[in-house]
């Protein structure tokens, strides 16, 4: 007997077939999840403004800060939304319902506590910021893993383009605040409305968000173009976003309430433009053949046989037919004769507890974590690095602001062209190959910040930094799907989160801090407000060192998992057109 999972929603099966047989409008909606998803990029906008509230004259405020900053970091990293994903209760609407209730706990607690409805201690502080971290995991998680299954021939290019608007979506919220809660007094406002509207974003996004099963898609919905169409708008979103902040940085337009509303429809338009990819271009799936519709499950979840393994072993050594669960539910379009059997789309289809007992985890896992671990050091540190190698306060500030948009961009590129390239080059080059190359580029990146007395080195190793650490979040989901299966994807891709806050905590909050507090002197007169100074070489020397060698390390790891999964991609996977 076949083992199913349970209908995340037993309304699903009222909603109509277009909804829920469309795997571009989940797409879509996927991307508009993702862009709710990134809010622990934005909290240095209204922390200085909770510092003076909660810990004003405290003698450990900047510890209290920190602590609450790596609580929401935790929080979203945290892989409990991941099992709940694979779970027989859960599915996309399951969890996006879960996450949108912590939101809403988190931020709307915070904003009682700020307007004085309750005098929270600092434990409770600290629970409210892991909640509201924790509840924008689980956004994340929905969104990645149901793209994933919608798309087993395409999972590189559709995770780029929905782990790159979670890197950008720090900056969509963050033109919301300078268009409607910028100036001192408004943080508690600030948190209310994302108490609010990011639940309920999210669950309108649900009613989009499904499991569409492959026998409804195929090839006959084009997805050559509807991709570069993706790719595109969300370049030019990059692109509208860096244009923002610079021109806020060189320009009397910060104070501008007008270009800032500018800058809002602007993205809006853009983010609307993305449902243009939804039209459908042919008949395909449930529209073309009765049987599909004969074939069709009342809910967004596919049965998994017992016949698929459950130890770890290799699908190559097993009968095609039962590598993957999309294969086995394969209908022909036009006629009642059975399609060949589709080679299996994974290595494996384990469970997590396996997974994370196989050689191929751990280089994974160490790869990730060394790599993560560069990026959140220049992430985290930028107007430090930049200060320590420009003198002058005020040209560092403006150079800080430029890198940070470069960031950004690149980080978006990074994530876009790497599941681009990995897809396209995949009957070539396995795709672990690539996390080879995203590691050399952070150890570069480093190389060339250090001493980074010139304004090229510094600009040229941020952008590498932003390319590398983008193509790592697309690289290691994707890879997660291929050598692990979808079974426990969620839960898997959850696991491999723990390496990137075991990388904030270990490389920027104790080494990169550390290093720094050793050279640093105290804040220079007439500089009220500041922390340590740090002027020189020295404050990141041994940080980067540090980082670089991690990643030479890490890209050995990465070859030898090319090696050992080599005929897996050249052999198996290169025959799934």
């Amino acid at each position: 007997a076949a083992r199913t999972t349970a209908c995340s929603s037993s309304s699903m099966a009222l909603l109509p077939i277009w909804l829920t047989s469309n795997r571009w409008l989940s797409f879509v909606f996927s991307v508009y999840l993702t862009a709710c998803a990134g809010t622990i990029y934005i909290a240095s906008l209204y922390l200085k403004e909770l510092r003076t509230d909660w810990f004003h004259a405290s003698p450990t405020a900047e510890d209290k800060i920190e602590q609450l900053v790596f609580a929401c970091n935790l929080g979203n990293w945290l892989p409990i939304c991941g099992f709940l994903y694979d779970s027989r209760i859960g599915g996309p609407a399951v969890t996006v319902w879960v996450g949108a209730f912590f939101l809403f706990v988190g931020y709307c607690g915070l904003y009682l506590s700020l307007t004085g409805v309750f005098d929270a201690a600092y434990w409770q502080l600290w629970v409210l910021w892991f909640l509201w971290g924790h509840g924008s995991g689980y956004f994340d998680a929905a969104a990645v893993a149901t793209s994933a299954f919608n798309f087993p021939r395409h999972r590189g290019r559709v995770i780029g383009v929905v782990k790159s608007t979670f890197g950008l979506s720090g900056s969509v919220m963050t033109q919301v605040y300078l268009a409607f809660f910028s100036g001192s007094g408004h943080a508690p406002e600030f948190l209310l409305f994302l108490g609010l509207a990011l639940p309920l974003a999210g669950c309108i996004c649900t009613i989009f968000v499904h499991r569409v099963p492959e026998y409804m898609h195929r090839d006959a919905d084009n997805p050559g173009w509807r991709f570069a169409l993706s790719y595109t708008l969300v370049l030019c979103l990059a692109l509208c976003l860096m244009g923002a902040t610079l021109l806020r940085a060189f320009t009397p337009l910060d104070e501008s309430h007008g270009f800032s509303l500018g800058v809002l429809v602007a993205i809006g338009a853009l983010l609307l433009s993305l449902l243009s990819v939804t039209r459908r271009s042919a008949a395909v799936g449930v529209f073309a053949a009765p049987q599909a519709e004969a074939n069709r499950r009342p809910c967004d979840t596919l049965p998994l046989t017992q016949s698929q393994p459950r130890n770890g072993k290799a699908l190559d050594a097993i009968e095609p037919e039962v590598g993957t669960m999309s294969s086995t539910l394969s209908v022909s379009s036009s006629t009642d004769a059975p399609e060949p059997p589709a080679a299996p789309s994974s290595l494996t289809n384990a469970h997590v507890l396996d997974t994370v007992r196989s050689l191929n985890f751990w280089l994974q896992f160490g790869c990730f974590l060394v790599g993560c671990g560069g990026g959140v050091v220049v992430i985290n540190n930028m107007h430090p690095i930049v200060l320590a190698q420009i003198a002058d306060a005020s040209a560092a500030k403006r150079t800080s602001d430029v890198l940070v948009s470069l960031l950004s961009v690149f980080n978006c590129l990074g994530r876009m062209g790497c599941g681009l390239l990995s897809d396209l080059l995949r009957k070539r080059a396995p795709r672990p190959l690539f996390l080879v190359a995203a590691l050399a580029l952070m150890a570069l990146s480093h190389a060339l910040l250090i001493g980074a007395r010139s304004a090229l080195s510094l600009y040229l190793g941020v952008c590498l930094c932003g390319l590398a650490y983008g193509a790592l979040w697309t690289l290691v989901p994707t890879l997660s799907v291929e050598l692990y299966g979808l079974r426990h994807f969620a839960a898997t891709y959850g696991v491999f989160s723990i390496a990137a806050t075991a990388a904030s905590l270990l490389y920027s909050t104790e080494l990169a801090t550390k290093v720094f507090d050793a050279h640093a002197t105290a804040a220079r007169e007439g500089d009220e407000g500041e922390g340590p100074q740090c002027d020189g070489d020295a404050c990141f020397r041994l940080t980067h060192v540090v980082v670089i060698a991690g990643c030479v390390a890490g890209a050995i790891g990465a070859a030898l998992l090319t090696l050992r999964t080599r005929e897996f991609y050249m052999n198996t996977l290169a025959k799934i057109e």
